[in-house]
């Protein structure tokens, strides 16, 4: 019989341990007085515990070795930390080392923190979700099944600490609405529409360490839909994120400023270290009134992940709204048409950049501009972009 624990050790600690094939146990032993069945999903387990704990003053769940099934949503309503026991990196199918949540509810999220949970945690646990089947021999396209995001962050309007997570293959990892502080320190994985949402942010949350990578499949029509699609990091209305080491591979976007519902925009973005390969846009910006700094970027524009070209339209920054950045160091290779793409023809964009090497050789466009278009504006204003020092350019025709 498959066997599943919950042992008290302390006041505050809970260990919660599982083995793989969780989901085929139906029943606990009758001493725990807190979970009576499974049927199938760990999350009436997980969640009568939480909710044990939540009644009293919180404390720490650790989850053990093994994969635990999530077929409905798990809440957290109060400031408890959860901790797995690590995870492998793009394990084989049958070997899933370390703890696990597979996500088996496409309607809903898996884990929900909100309102109450300010302080809150989750760390070392891996997901996956097993509906995201990839592609067959023969198919000539592809796209991932839809799901909300693994982890939701909604109205705790507070600190909510994300570290040394894994999502091997998910459509969206992790979406924080009106989060307040969402630390996120440790993020990798495949994602196929987003890696990092965040909305309605109006303190300083902070993205370190997150790499994006084809850990479950580089399969080329996999890879296509995602730099159509992916959207590695999506600031909606947010204040002063700061954004560092963060490495986003075959995506339509490394870092998007997306014009939200309201009209808001993200503000005083401050990113450290941004690379993008294999990525048609670094940064995109959709959005009115985006501010910005950056550090060090690097773009690396290429079609595919080996074809050796640049993908069409492929540029640093992609500016449909209107943005003030403010740049330091910029290297642009495999870009096609223009280093800048500027389009709108209403609001006029602020871009100063201190060094940049801008690398057009790759391209099989017949024209290059390091900026698209001057004009921005119906009275004849011009876009302000500005170099501290003359940008070295390479295969500029």
């Amino acid at each position: 019989m498959i066997r599943y624990f919950c042992k008290i050790m302390t006041v505050s600690t809970l260990i919660v341990g599982a083995f793989p094939n969780f989901a085929s146990s139906s029943t606990l032993p009758d001493w725990h007085p807190y979970i009576s069945s499974l049927s199938g999903d760990a999350a009436p387990a997980l969640q009568s515990v939480i909710n044990m704990m939540c009644g009293t003053n919180g404390g720490t769940l650790e989850l053990g070795v093994g994969i635990f099934h999530l077929k409905s949503t798990v809440i957290v309503k109060c400031p408890i930390s959860i901790i797995g026991q690590g995870w492998e990196e793009a394990p084989k199918a049958d070997e899933k080392h370390g703890t696990w949540i597979s996500i088996e509810n496409s309607h809903s999220p898996g884990i929900v923190f909100t309102g109450g949970s300010k302080g809150a945690s989750i760390q070392k646990i891996a997901f996956t979700q097993p509906a995201q089947q990839l592609p067959t021999v023969g198919a000539t396209s592809w796209h991932p099944v839809p799901m909300p995001p693994v982890i939701m962050i909604k109205d705790v309007s507070g600190l909510t600490q994300i570290r040394d997570i894994y999502m091997n293959g998910v459509d969206t990892g992790i979406e924080s609405i009106n989060g307040g502080r969402t630390y996120i320190d440790g993020l990798y994985g495949q994602f196929f529409s987003s890696a990092i949402k965040l909305y309605d942010e109006m303190d300083i949350s902070r993205i370190n360490n997150v790499h994006s990578w084809p850990y479950l499949s580089g399969d080329p029509l996999v890879i296509s839909f995602q730099q159509k699609n992916l959207n590695t990091i999506v600031l909606g209305r947010a204040d002063g994120v700061f954004i560092d080491n963060v490495f986003a591979y075959a995506a339509k976007s490394g870092v998007f400023f997306e014009k939200s519902k309201n009209n808001g925009a993200a503000t005083g973005i401050q990113i450290g270290k941004l690379e993008c390969d294999s990525v048609q846009h670094c940064v995109q910006v959709d959005s009115i009134g985006a501010t910005m700094m950056i550090s060090e970027m690097r773009q690396f524009g290429q079609k595919g992940i080996d074809s050796g070209f640049a993908m069409d339209h492929a540029d640093a920054f992609f500016i449909t709204g209107e943005a003030s950045i403010l740049a330091s160091n910029i290297e642009a290779r495999m870009i096609d048409q223009s280093f800048i793409t500027a389009s709108s023809n209403h609001e006029c964009s602020n871009i100063r950049i201190g060094n940049a090497f801008l690398d057009f050789s790759k391209s099989k466009s017949s024209t290059h501009q390091i900026v698209s278009q001057d004009f921005c504006g119906i009275h004849g204003e011009k876009n302000e972009i500005l170099f501290a020092v003359r940008p070295a350019v390479l295969g500029l025709q």
